[in-house]
């Protein structure tokens, strides 16, 4: 099989959608599958705690294959793909980066609304943009306090905008407002993965070379292909049976001879996708498993690399990526990351005013000896681990060759504890600080949460008072019970079968956006009349209130973002101290 790197954040639902309403959403997904020929078993489509993700209904056991997608199934974006748009030319839609491509074809599916081939998918996707920093303020891309990912969202960004630009006219024609082809957008980063990309699959060639044999039998059984007397062969050596074995191992052999050499040119020629169901899966940096193609069946699938019992959450690992591709891509950071990493682009400015300097003497040598290394030393990556890239520890140690005279004094691992204490001592805030705004930043959270909590309920019993008393037992999900059967019709009982259960509460937002709480203030108020004043959060309106919750989880998500990157650079520090006696030059 082949893998493919699945991107897809860990999602929160609508806090305005009824437990009915996902209730439904979810049932016509599982029947938009089962038509869709996508086959699960163990598992199910779920919403526990506010977030959707694959749950075991049977116990799993290792290696147990969970998920199967034919790719004909999936929204896919191929590299001979024309423009779906009529009045957006080739040429404009050949420069677009791949995401807005696909983006462009969710979108279009999204407006057809009801007439879609995918309805039912979209309907269980996220109703808003996933707030990732390709929409945030300059304000917020700077509260990150990293030049690196900093740069990163500048650059997406600008592209953003030129795309934009370039598409307006076409977008505008469909019918695609600027709004919706960002939610497409955000979908597409959160939810794509690249595939490899065969001009004809493999059932296509088994077919190919199973009429062949069907040909090639048939002649054989009408004509003999030729009298065996006729052939100058001695006769001890001729088995009648050979154009039927020749048959056989055309249909078996030339199939596989065919593939692999069309799988040579796949891995370099990619295709971009969006699997229903599969992108249900969540992420955990301690899972394994991840979604691969299955060459044979032409479908995209995801085996269980550990056993989950009924009950728990199944996860996919996204691969080995760091805070930065997480935040960029999927919009969350993961605490305790193996994978994070912190690109230190700073590097030649610390040398220059470091030890490292003071000991060279000569500024201007040094600076010109480390323009030599200028590709090496731009963007140099720093581990917790402590392991320091051999490209670049080559490049310092040639450096203080350079030096002859620092006799020892100055060693790589003192250069490098420098240059980070000195990038520590950049950021605005300090690790501590950081951890105690996070702290009050979660505390401030939870309690508007538990405000907001009271007045939902009332609203989705008043909304739900009539449409649960026609809900039945039969239209829960019972632990236990597996999906994905086939089924010839989708009657009523098939679907007692398969119906979707508790759902949890519906609390909580995980599209951060940009908003400020409503304050009420009156000059000459009274002392006794803001004592019986309702609290503040009741004099909001409703868009106030989700702009405020939005606010509060882009803070949370800037604020872990801050601590694991300077949580990272002091450990790396803590790494390389005991190998030095250098002294401490920057405190944070």
């Amino acid at each position: 099989m082949i893998r493919s790197s699945i991107v897809s954040p860990s999602r929160k639902e609508n806090p305005n959608l009824t437990n009915s309403g996902k209730d439904s959403s979810l049932l016509n997904f599982v029947q938009f599958a089962v038509k869709k020929n996508i086959k699960f078993s163990q598992v199910r489509p779920d919403v526990r705690d506010d977030t959707r993700g694959v749950y075991a209904t049977y116990p799993i056991r290792s290696l147990d294959t969970l998920i199967v997608v034919p790719r004909s199934s999936a929204l896919l974006l191929t590299p001979s793909e024309r423009s779906p748009l009529g009045t957006l030319s080739e040429s404009v839609w050949q420069q677009l980066p791949w995401p807005y491509k696909l983006s462009i074809k969710l979108a279009q599916e999204a407006a057809r609304s009801s007439a879609s081939s995918m309805h039912e998918f979209i309907n269980v996707l996220p109703p808003e943009a996933i707030d990732l920093p390709l929409l945030w303020s300059a304000e917020d891309v700077s509260a990150l306090q990293y030049p690196y990912l900093q740069n990163k969202v500048l650059s997406e960004q600008n592209q953003m905008q030129d795309a934009l630009k370039n598409c307006s006219h076409a977008l505008l024609e469909a019918r695609i407002t600027t709004d919706v082809l960002l939610w497409a957008l955000t979908m597409i980063k959160s939810r794509s993965f690249e595939g490899p990309h065969f001009q004809t699959t493999f059932q296509v060639k088994l077919a190919f070379f199973s009429a062949l044999q069907s040909l090639l039998a048939a002649a054989y059984a009408t004509h003999r292909i030729a009298p065996l007397s006729q052939l100058s062969i001695p006769a001890s050596l001729i088995d009648p049976t050979w154009p039927l074995v020749l048959a056989e191992a055309v249909v078996l052999i030339l199939p596989l001879v065919w593939g692999i050499l069309d799988l040579k040119r796949a891995k370099s020629v990619a295709e971009y996708v969006v699997c229903p169901f599969i992108d249900f899966l969540n992420h955990s940096s301690q899972s394994q498993a991840e979604c691969q193609y299955d060459w044979f069946k032409d479908s995209y699938c995801v085996v269980s690399d550990r056993p989950y019992q009924p009950g728990q959450q199944v996860y996919i690992n996204y691969g080995s990526q760091s805070n930065d591709q997480l935040l960029l891509s999927y919009g969350f950071v993961e605490e305790g990351n193996l994978n994070d990493r912190y690109i230190l682009t700073r590097l030649q400015q610390w040398l220059l005013v470091g030890p490292l300097a003071a000991a060279w003497g000569d500024h201007e040598a040094l600076k010109k000896e480390l323009l030599k290394h200028e590709e090496v030393l731009s963007e140099v990556v720093v581990h917790a681990s402590g392991i320091i890239p051999p490209n670049v520890k080559s490049v310092l140690e040639a450096v203080l060759h350079v030096g002859k005279s620092f006799q020892g004094t100055i060693t790589v691992d003192s250069i490098l504890i420098d240059a980070c204490e000195r990038e520590l001592a950049t950021f605005l805030t300090t690790l501590l600080e950081d951890e105690n705004s996070m702290t009050e930043l979660t505390s401030e959270i939870l309690a508007f949460e538990a405000q907001l909590r009271p007045q939902q309920s009332e609203v989705v019993d008043c909304q739900q008072s009539e449409s649960m008393s026609s809900l039945t037992k039969s239209q829960e999900f019972d632990d236990g019970q597996e999906l994905g059967k086939d089924s010839p019709q989708l009657d009523d009982s098939y679907l007692e079968d398969v119906g979707v259960g508790d759902m949890g509460e519906d609390v909580g937002v995980t599209v951060p956006g940009l908003g400020d709480q409503c304050q009420v203030s009156q000059v000459g108020v009274d002392a006794q009349m803001l004592l019986h004043s309702p609290p503040s959060h009741l004099m909001m309106s409703e868009e106030e209130k989700s702009l405020k919750l939005k606010h509060m989880y882009r803070m949370k998500t800037l604020h872990m973002f801050r601590i694991e990157k300077k949580r990272l650079l002091h450990k790396f520090i803590l790494k390389h101290r005991s190998k030095t006696q250098f002294p401490e030059m920057v405190k944070n």
